[in-house]
């Protein structure tokens, strides 16, 4: 079982790195669109804002993910785990994070399905199709914020007596840090009406997007 451990963690960590790498050569792209407030894939203006309560755990989680595969003596010392459970809490987070599929598009369903069947006209139709985007987006940051919550319970489950202040130490340092950031979250606030319309005109006009 052990030996079982150490090959899914290398296998996971090579996976890891190369798609970090991948992800590092279009980095000042994305910052660029980030400071617009640009959507880089469609180019349409969206709200940004700090991180969702709802996301900070599966945020530091998924940084101590990299962490562990990227520098994982570091990540011992920082964290005061040993390498056997680090392994571990690595493979439970990999599969964590495959099952987990956060879809957009689940979103822009909800609020193009609004749109198109409202009975407002104007402003009060982009309101009303904002805002089921953003109920719709409320329910997947429930789904994860639970989830990433039995994730986290599982963690702590092979943590021993000793190892377990050190890690709540860190990730309460770490949901700190992650929430000060200034990390965006995605997200169309229905306040913001000429977004909101940049968006519409795009997903729901343009694209036709089916709804049936």
């Amino acid at each position: 079982m052990k030996m079982l451990f150490r090959v899914l963690f290398l296998v996971c960590s090579a996976i890891l790195l190369l798609s970090t790498a991948v992800a590092q050569q279009n980095l000042a792209a994305l910052k660029a669109n980030a400071l617009a407030g640009v959507d880089s894939r469609t180019g349409v203006s969206i709200s940004r804002s700090r991180l969702e309560p709802e996301e900070i755990d599966r945020a530091v989680l998924n940084r101590l993910m990299q962490e562990i595969a990227s520098a994982p003596q570091r990540t011992a010392l920082i964290t005061g785990l040993k390498a056997e459970t680090l392994e571990k809490i690595f493979v439970s987070l990999s599969n964590a994070r495959n099952f987990i599929n956060v879809d957009e598009m689940r979103n822009v369903k909800a609020m193009c399905d609004t749109w198109k069947y409202s009975d407002f006209q104007g402003d009060a139709r982009i309101r009303e199709a904002l805002e089921a985007h953003a109920e719709s987006r409320q329910h997947t940051l429930t789904f994860i914020e639970g989830f990433y919550r039995n994730v986290l319970n599982e963690i702590e489950s092979l943590l021993s007596a000793a190892e377990k202040p050190r890690f709540t130490y860190y990730m309460n340092d770490r949901r700190r840090r992650m929430a000060d950031a200034g990390i965006s979250s995605r997200n169309m606030n229905p306040d913001d009406l000429t977004r909101g319309a940049e968006a519409i005109h795009f997903y729901c006009r343009n694209n036709r997007l089916d709804t049936g």
